[in-house]
């Protein structure tokens, strides 16, 4: 598969979409991501581009943590709040910080060490109901769990797992 570049495409069999492998820096390759390209050169610019976007650092989809991926989630100019605006999505800038607060004084204190693929049903549902234990209120658990769901389908699309999770909300009558 050395081809002499830092990134390797195909197409799987029967597919219409390339595929692309990236070089690690061990020298062993990424697992195959979709550049939902039909064209080969247009999934070699996607590579070339994915390079470039990343420094030259090859996100292992294996290895990425919750904390690095969530980090500055919900910034107001981040990715997330900018797709949000530039698709006539309704929000403030206000919004960001308050969703970003709860990630950081909730989330990532639980899953900040957890890879993205480790994140199951079950450790939700844990992490739901611990919070309820705790006497938190149904609508900041549903908060939480809220913006859990957004950074996970954010994962999704960008192939860091393979499916999100889902977890019934906290019932605000209790």
């Amino acid at each position: 598969m050395d081809n002499g570049k830092q990134y390797a495409i195909f197409k799987r069999k029967g597919g219409k979409f390339y595929y692309a492998q990236f070089k690690k820096a061990d020298g062993s390759w990424t697992n195959a991501v979709s550049t939902k390209e039909t064209a080969k050169t247009r999934a070699e610019a996607w590579c070339v581009n994915y390079l470039q976007e990343n420094a030259g650092r090859i996100i292992d989809n294996n290895r990425v943590t919750f904390q690095t991926f969530s980090g500055n989630f919900f910034d107001w100019k981040g990715e997330w709040a900018t797709d949000k605006r530039a698709t006539g999505k309704r929000l403030s800038e206000r919004q960001c910080i308050e969703n970003q607060r709860i990630t950081d004084r909730l989330l990532i204190p639980v899953f900040g060490d957890l890879r993205l693929n480790d994140i199951d049903k079950n450790v939700i549902k844990n992490f739901r109901n611990d919070l309820f234990n705790k006497g938190l209120s149904g609508s900041l658990i549903n908060k939480a769990l809220c913006n859990l769901n957004t950074i996970l389908d954010s994962a999704y699309d960008k192939d860091l797992i393979k499916a999100i999770p889902k977890v019934e909300k906290v019932s605000n009558k209790v």
